[in-house]
């Protein structure tokens, strides 16, 4: 029988959370098309500037990509259903495609428009068609929801999570840079780079911080001014840019790194806790994980096939009878050819089993050493190992263990005393003697059932 997890995770045909129409591969594919076709619509929005500008094979080329973005939301919409698109977990981004949609046909018809009226399209008055039509470059952001692009993802997390330790690392480089401007406005305003509090501090800023300490005519500034008010200027220059360069950017940049660092490793936990949590998507990826296990085993051995629909090398879980299910054993050898390909190994990434979880996993998952599994053992065990292992796992073995041992401590107790009671309760004094000289107790029995008969009670 299939625990609960497994049952409502694996075995149930009218899954409320996954339609029954759902291949967990079709939604990945279409999005792993349009990636395409955006890429490709930003190439040619580039191009487009450049080459045959204003001819009208670039228009019903953006109408062929808006075409695609329509056929992309109506495939979602029947996929999901339009609660499961506006209202579901991807909803953000559905509802981000669905505004670009939007603001894409509002550009592309007003093209076909102008076009129409001999308006080349380059040549258009209207700017926020060109705004919108720059926002369809946007949807290169959804691009990072791919694997490949999980480091670019991450370093964008860490940028924004260092944000506010960039914000105060310029207020701490201002701070300085406008008590020397103002040092300067005061003791040589009669220099054209310092004739005003504003030219000063960006004069400063230009030596301290960019590098390009010179003027207009391209001579440097120090050497101008240590000829014009002496070599105390210069000696202050080289102070000042020990302390900025040595000093406070090294600082910066330790603070600023440790920070982005830091958020990025707490964003891609906070990731990981949100996909542990989801439920729905445990759900949709144990039964897709059952599939494949059952799916595989057709091909290993063909005597499994037991239910409704088993003779399609493709099943799908709605067509697997639930005995069959029940009744299906995976062995170590059935279960190492599986586990290695390629389409399991990606699941259970998807499901965080670490790669060094899944050495000798089915050991691990074999837990009454029947050298088989059921799917309750393997959809429950699979589950126990998402993640990471964490304290409240140690505390909870730790626990198991300490109750395990009062248990053996009660069981031996009862089973002397039972030994005693029997002992005492067959045999008188003189039989007792007589027993032992013909049938010696061992000395540790022995010892053990006087220790328990002198016990405190």
């Amino acid at each position: 029988m299939i625990g609960t997890i497994p049952k409502d995770a694996a075995m149930s045909t009218k899954s409320q959370a996954v339609p029954w129409h759902y291949d967990v591969n079709m939604e990945l594919v279409m999005d792993t098309f349009m990636a395409g076709i955006v890429m490709l619509n930003t190439v040619a929005m580039g191009l487009s500037n450049d080459i045959a500008r204003g001819s009208s094979l670039w228009v019903i080329l953006d109408l062929f990509f808006v075409i695609c973005f329509f056929i992309e939301i109506v495939f979602k919409i029947n996929l999901n259903g339009f609660k499961g698109f506006f209202c579901g977990e991807m909803r953000t981004w559905n509802l981000f495609d669905f505004v670009v949609f939007v603001m894409a046909t509002l550009e592309v018809g007003v093209s076909i428009i102008n076009l129409l009226q001999g308006i080349p399209a380059h040549k258009t008055s209207l700017s926020m068609v060109r705004i919108v039509r720059m926002c369809r470059i946007t949807r290169l952001v959804r691009l990072i929801r791919f694997s490949l692009f999980k480091d670019l993802l991450m370093m964008i997390n860490g940028m924004i999570g260092g944000m506010r330790t960039l914000f105060w690392s310029m207020i701490l480089i201002v701070l300085p840079l406008y008590a020397v401007a103002v040092l300067l406005r005061d003791s040589v305003g009669t220099n054209k780079n310092f004739d005003s509090l504003d030219n000063a501090m960006f004069t400063v800023f230009r030596c301290f911080v960019s590098g390009d300490c010179s003027d207009s005519d391209g001579r440097p500034i120090v050497v101008s001014l240590i000829k014009e008010s002496g070599t105390l200027y210069g000696i202050g220059y080289c102070i000042i840019s020990l302390l900025m360069t040595f000093g406070l950017f090294n600082v910066i940049i330790a603070l600023y790194v440790e920070n982005t660092v830091a958020a990025a490793k707490h964003n891609d936990i906070l990731q990981r806790r949100l996909r542990l949590q989801d439920q729905s998507r445990l759900t949709m990826k144990a039964r897709e994980l059952v599939r494949l296990f059952y799916q595989e085993s057709l091909k290993l051995d063909p005597s499994t096939q037991l239910g409704r629909g088993s003779g399609n090398s493709n099943v799908k879980i709605e067509d697997i009878d639930k005995e069959t299910l029940d009744s299906m054993r995976i062995t170590q050898a059935m279960f190492d050819i599986i586990i290695h390909e390629q389409s399991i190994q990606e699941l259970l990434d998807d499901l965080d089993i670490q790669p060094e979880d899944r050495v000798n996993l089915f050991e691990i998952l074999d837990a009454d050493g029947s050298g088989s599994l059921a799917l309750e053992e393997l959809i429950v065990g699979i589950i126990k190992l998402r993640g990471e292992s964490r304290r409240s796992d140690v505390i909870a073995i730790n626990l198991q263990v300490r109750e395990l041992q009062v248990a053996v401590h009660t069981l031996e107790a009862r089973i002397l005393e039972s030994i005693e009671a029997s002992y005492h309760k067959h045999h008188t004094h003189h039989e007792h003697h007589a027993y032992h000289q013909q049938w010696p107790i061992e000395p540790e029995l022995d010892g053990m059932l006087h220790a328990n008969a002198a016990a405190p009670k």
